[in-house]
């Protein structure tokens, strides 16, 4: 089956074997962190874009795409078979970076091609640091305003786009304009335009999601207190950060899920909506969930 997302060519699904699911999914996340913004690095990025053995799926997988050359025999026009009353499929994920070939060294230039860029590469600059292996705690949340703070050293204008979160925005369009417009104005206040070393640029990638199929499926919403905590930071990103481009009310799977039950879980539902996950790493996220969900089943709120 062939889900067609908001966006061609976004999505690959592997069935991954039984007990092998975190292994791919940590493989393909692996290939997919090269030519990240701001090394000067770009032409691996998009390497991983093979067969299964290649992004990290198993050997002899079946292989669900999107791509027009590979696809299958059987289409369904809704998201993948995560939601709905029929039962809960759980799903693992990785990012697979590519370069799309557009490099900016200074704000003006940043400005340009940010006005003209695919959204699906600004999508991946908000979200993409998730799921990338980090050392370290990073001052600000997306690239964006981690490489204007590191590489053009304007921390006035970092701390401007680092408090932007794109889930204030019904529409990656609205979020560009809202990026556009704090440059302009930051470029209207400059007399000089500072610039990155050469091989400092912000690399502007897009990125293709790789999805890993489990054999988990939870059929009542009390099995998510015990599942939930449980899952990886990769699974947590799929079923709450990719599920808002791909569920028609633009909210995550559990929510999603939940609505099939009509208002039996309608508190449960408003209390995951309180939650922002862009402020937070996947395993925060995941504890939130955790908690929230914990106290409803658990907590005598539900009976």
């Amino acid at each position: 089956m062939i889900y067609h997302p908001p966006g061609p060519g976004r999505y690959r699904l592997y069935e991954a074997p039984d007990g092998d699911l975190g292994s791919n999914a940590g493989d393909a996340s692996a290939s997919g962190t090269a030519g990240t913004s701001g090394t000067g690095g770009e032409a691996s990025a998009g390497q991983s874009l093979g067969t299964p053995s290649e992004s990290g799926g198993s050997e002899g997988a079946d292989v669900y795409t999107h791509d027009e050359s590979q696809m299958g025999s059987e289409e369904v026009p809704g998201p993948p078979p995560d939601a709905g009353q029929r039962g809960f499929r759980v799903r693992d994920c990785a990012l697979i970076a590519m370069a799309t070939g557009r490099r900016a060294q200074n704000l003006r230039e940043l400005r340009h091609i940010l006005a003209v860029i695919d959204e699906n590469s600004i999508y991946h600059h908000f979200w993409g640091s998730r799921l990338r292996a980090s050392f370290d705690d990073p001052e600000y949340q997306h690239d964006f305003a981690s490489w204007v703070h590191r590489e053009l050293r304007d921390g006035r204008m970092a701390e401007k786009l680092g408090v932007v979160d794109p889930t204030d925005f019904d529409t990656l369009e609205d979020l560009r304009q809202e990026l556009l417009d704090l440059i302009d104005e930051r470029l209207d206040e400059m007399e000089q335009v500072p610039w990155s070393k050469t091989d400092h640029q912000f690399n502007f990638l897009t990125s293709q999601i790789v999805i890993f199929d489990s054999s988990l499926v939870m059929n009542e919403p009390r099995e998510l207190a015990e599942a939930v905590p449980a899952m990886s930071p990769s699974s947590i990103f799929y079923h709450v950060i990719d599920a808002r481009r791909r569920t028609p009310d633009s909210v995550d799977d559990f929510r999603a899920w939940l609505g099939g039950f009509g208002d039996q879980y309608a508190d449960l539902a408003a209390a995951i909506a309180e939650i922002d996950p862009f402020f937070s790493t996947l395993s925060e996220l995941r504890d939130e969930l955790g908690h929230v969900l914990i106290d409803y089943f658990q907590g005598g709120r539900h009976e």
